[in-house]
């Protein structure tokens, strides 16, 4: 079987001059009034800060090394507080936004990200979900890509990317697709320079001198001219910020082992995107999630996806944990099975219990029995309940408010018409 590579990018802070920049770093960090605190993340040489507004994010060093690491200290220095500057302006920090749109435009490039980057919850006043939303509102322009990713407005700034929010549109006096049809303008800029490598399986690995080489996927018809370069269906995978690969469904084996790159290399970064695979539409060329259906094959390609719906819910989980009060709903976790070579995602609900459900495929319906321990469990598909819960369209991805439990007979009738999964293994 064939297998795929991929060089490890995680530095190491050893030696005198990688640990002497990690030093000088920390010390300007510390400095700088926009930041209450910082941490070392030796493993992935980089930092987690705490800005004054009680955001936290994390810095990585690699690109700012790799520039700024031969020159002289006292340059350096200037340089590294130049380069941190930028990285507070893209995270709220106090600067000025640039009063004209025309001195930026050619800066702008349209971005892949979760979607739930850049959403912090609130971390004063009482902590409830509007002041959650507004902040979601504030945070940066985004649009859907495909599930649980969606496409920013970044700007470029050498060392970092300042996104591009409600804020900056208010400044410039532009409409949002104004701002967007100028990032894909520049995107399309770029495009020549992509450089593709053949590698095992006849699939490619694109790369360029840029930091947007996973936007190229967004490029319209970018994907689909690869139709006559693969074996079968051009598949495409973006497991973290610098990885773009794509290759052909037309051999099982290939695809077998590009999927469980995907999962892996996701699962390693410290810059993750998405463990799934995509492909295009047959006639839109639009990029859309890749399935394949039954046997090992597909429950492996079907795990990515889920792995993905599951990462983004907890994610969410846990930013709404932070803002919602004692006595508020309970946010659900995103639970995975494999059933009869299917992947099956589960949430539960159990009755009396106020909950935030995620869209998943089954709901657990949770009785507790008084005198038993072990709780009463039905499992329903999504839609068989779907009457009973109230979107909420604040959360992004979505949640539903539960409403009235079903009652005792409705269990039962629900029990008998809905066939009950016994046999799951949990991934």
């Amino acid at each position: 079987m064939a297998k795929f590579h991929k060089t490890p990018k995680t530095p190491k802070t050893r030696g005198d001059v990688r640990a002497g920049f990690f030093e000088d770093v920390e010390a300007i960090l510390k400095s700088m009034p926009e930041y209450k605190s910082c941490k070392r993340c030796a493993s992935l040489f980089a930092f987690d800060v705490t800005n004054v507004a009680d955001q936290e994010h994390r810095i990585y060093l690699e690109n700012m090394f790799n520039e700024l690491g031969k020159l002289g200290r006292t340059e350096r220095t200037e340089r590294i507080k130049e380069c941190l500057n930028d990285v507070v302006r893209s995270h709220g920090g106090k600067y000025e936004i640039p009063k004209s749109f025309a001195a930026v435009r050619d800066s702008l490039y349209p971005v892949i990200r979760s979607c739930n980057y850049g959403i912090h919850g609130a971390s004063d006043g009482p902590g409830c979900v509007p002041e959650f939303d507004e902040k979601v509102k504030s945070m940066a322009l985004r649009r859907p890509f495909v599930p649980f990713l969606d496409i920013f407005v970044g700007r470029n700034m050498d060392m970092t990317i300042e996104f591009v929010g409600p804020g900056h549109l208010e400044t410039w006096g532009v409409g949002e697709d104004l701002v967007y049809e100028a990032a894909y303008q520049c995107l399309a800029k770029i495009m020549p320079s992509t450089k593709l490598k053949r590698v095992v399986g006849g699939a490619f690995e694109a790369s360029c001198s840029d930091h947007y080489i996973i936007s190229r996927l967004l490029t319209p018809g970018f994907l689909a001219s690869f139709k006559n370069k693969v074996m079968g269906r051009p598949v495409a995978i973006i497991p973290d910020r610098s990885t773009l690969m794509i290759a052909g469904d037309g051999r099982p084996d290939i695809l077998e082992t590009f999927t469980r790159f995907a999962q892996d290399v996701c699962a390693e970064s410290p810059r993750p995107i998405s463990p799934a695979l995509y492909t295009c539409c047959p006639t839109t060329g639009a990029v859309i999630p890749y399935r394949r259906s039954g046997g090992k094959l597909g429950v492996t390609v079907d795990i990515g996806h889920g792995k993905l719906c599951r990462c983004e819910y907890e994610e969410q989980k846990r930013k709404l944990d932070r803002v919602l009060r004692p006595g508020d709903a309970f946010v659900a976790h995103v639970e995975l099975y494999v059933v009869e070579n299917k992947v099956v995602s589960f949430a539960r609900w159990t009755k009396g219990v106020d909950t935030y459900l995620p869209e998943v495929s089954h709901i657990a319906l949770m009785v507790k029995t008084p005198g038993v321990s072990e709780k009463k469990v039905v499992e329903v598909p999504f839609e068989v309940i779907a009457s009973r819960l109230t979107e909420i369209p604040e959360f992004h991805p979505k949640r539903y408010r539960t409403g009235e439990f079903p009652t005792d007979e409705e269990l039962a009738s629900m029990e008998h018409h809905c066939p009950q999964m016994v046999r799951k293994s949990p991934v």
